[in-house]
């Protein structure tokens, strides 16, 4: 991976990552300002991750259909950048199946698996398709999902009711708390932030 490569992806990443606090700062929402207390305010160690697509960005043009007026330009913005970007995926085949794993990514703009190291938080996007159900899953580190686009259904604790939340919409999830994602006709693409140990744990499921 050339020198130039590494340089202009840590860049892209850097500009995704300020327009990502801009828009968690316009929240106003009193959680997600705990969260930002440990924002990096500089770009740091980085590691030399190769940009790279997922299956699940064949849903890219979707996303501009499921948007809020206040979400649309982060939501343009990462569509446009999205091929610079490294992709990732925690689960594999035995987990969920193919046909999850075809609608199915997420980046990390910084954190234990970003480009940009860090080790206090964790921020990135989560995107999946449509008709697609994220199961059951728990984790150490508390969460925070905000959703950019309407249209997806969330579960949290144990057998309660599915609810929509909206574009904008901070959803909280506190350690060890079980909670599901759910699409149906529209994609859906969301911030998340990520806070306290094992950052770079995978879930577990049920």
């Amino acid at each position: 991976m050339s020198q130039s490569l590494i340089l202009n992806m840590v860049k892209t990443t850097w500009a995704l990552a300020t327009a990502v606090k801009t828009y968690f700062h316009s929240l106003q929402n009193e959680i997600v300002e705990q969260f930002l207390v440990d924002w990096p305010t500089a770009v740091g160690e980085t590691r030399p991750l190769t940009p790279n697509g997922l299956p699940v960005h064949d849903y890219l043009p979707a996303l501009e259909t499921a948007v809020s007026p206040q979400t649309a330009p982060l939501v343009a913005q990462l569509i446009e950048m999205a091929s610079h970007l490294h992709w990732g995926q925690t689960y594999n085949p035995e987990d969920f199946g193919n046909d999850f794993l075809t609608r199915y990514g997420w980046t990390e703009l910084f954190g234990p698996r970003g480009v940009l190291k860090y080790d206090k938080i964790a921020s990135g996007f989560l995107f999946l398709g449509p008709h697609i159900e994220y199961p059951p899953h728990w984790h150490e580190p508390e969460e925070i999902y905000v959703p950019l686009t309407n249209g997806a259904y969330w579960q949290k604790g144990e057998a309660t009711p599915w609810h929509e939340h909206t574009a904008g919409t901070v959803v909280h999830h506190e350690p060890w708390v079980k909670h599901a994602m759910r699409t149906e006709k529209r994609p859906l693409l969301a911030l998340y932030l990520w806070r306290g140990n094992a950052l770079a744990q995978k879930s577990t499921i049920r």
